[in-house]
């Protein structure tokens, strides 16, 4: 499953009109086919889309965040000799790191 499919099936679960007043999913995605007679798959899929290209260019406190974590894993490399290098686990703590900035941006009062 792609970034986008992800964000688009994450915003899709989260909108009010698919579920009911309990707030249980009326719908699935799966309930949607994604083809040019249905066309709420690829509205949504346009508006992930449109989100993840928003999220390029990080925010001054992503980046402070990112850089954070991605020094803390250099030191821990230093600790893992048996490493040697960098890898993918620790780009990933410093992607989740800047994720989690900016998703804490949005929980701040001024916040537009």
């Amino acid at each position: 499953m792609t970034m986008i499919e992800k964000m688009a099936r994450a915003m899709f679960e989260d909108d009010p009109a698919y579920k009911d007043s309990a707030g249980n999913q009326r719908h699935t995605w799966d309930d949607w086919p994604c083809n040019d007679l249905e066309p709420r798959r690829h509205w949504w899929l346009q508006k992930a889309t449109v989100a993840l290209a928003a999220m390029r260019e990080p925010t001054d406190t992503m980046r402070a965040e990112m850089v954070q974590a991605y020094a803390a894993s250099i030191v821990a490399v230093t600790k893992r000799p048996e490493d040697g290098v960098v890898n993918s686990r620790d780009t990933d703590a410093a992607w989740r790191a800047g994720i989690d900035a900016a998703l804490a941006e949005a929980k701040t009062p001024d916040a537009p």
